[in-house]
């Protein structure tokens, strides 16, 4: 089952667990100021985050709320962890949100992960971006060669949050973005910039989920 990026290490009594979400590049992890390839064109990341928010695991029909929201940042890699206390057991299911449900775009606290500062929030009225690339590609034809996508939206019919659910088994989850580059999903030659919520923020919040995988 496919889902951009996490690793749970449990073991089968109650202890100190960590939960990760990576960017990947095929099977390399992303690493700023790094250069990738594909199709005969190149890119560096200049900017990856993704909001994760209301992670449950479920067991035995009991959920377990492991977190509220959830900011990773490919360039801080304490935020790429968690730190959660559970008990892993057989045919649980992981299940969460790719980006924020609309209670948080409303809620007016901006604390913490919410906190404008981490360059995350558009306005009131638009709300939290869910999912932030911005990287130079020289498919791009730009002089500046910027790729820049702030993909988001929070008001029906353009409510960009994806829904996840996985089998839980203490697997490697993550987003591999390659495959949308390659697929022609993004083609940044055609759509080098989307930064406001409408109908290709909602497409390429689809297509990124789809690309959400567990090893």
């Amino acid at each position: 089952m496919r889902l951009l990026f996490l690793v749970f290490l449990l073991s089968t009594t109650i202890a100190d667990a960590q939960l990760i979400f990576e960017f990947r590049w095929g099977k390399q992890k992303i690493i700023p100021g790094k250069t990738y390839f594909y199709k005969g064109d190149s890119i560096k990341f200049e900017e990856l985050k993704a909001y994760l928010s209301d992670i449950y695991l479920t067991q035995n029909k009991e959920h377990t709320k492991i977190t509220d929201v959830w900011l990773v940042d490919f360039e801080d890699s304490t935020n790429e962890l968690l730190n959660v206390n559970i008990q892993y057991k057989e045919q649980s299911k992981l299940s969460f949100n790719f980006g924020l449900d609309s209670i948080y775009h409303v809620n007016m606290e901006y604390e913490g992960e919410l906190d404008p500062v981490h360059g995350m929030y558009w306005a009131w009225n638009t709300g939290y971006i869910n999912f932030k690339m911005v990287a130079r590609c020289s498919a791009v034809n730009l002089k500046n060669g910027l790729l820049d996508y702030h993909l988001g939206g929070y008001l029906k019919p353009n409510q960009s949050n994806q829904h996840l659910e996985f089998n839980y088994s203490g697997s490697t989850l993550f987003l591999d973005l390659l495959p949308l580059f390659e697929k022609g999903i993004i083609q940044p030659e055609l759509l080098p910039s989307v930064v406001l919520p409408g109908k290709e923020a909602n497409r390429l919040m689809k297509s990124l989920s789809s690309e959400i995988d567990y090893d």
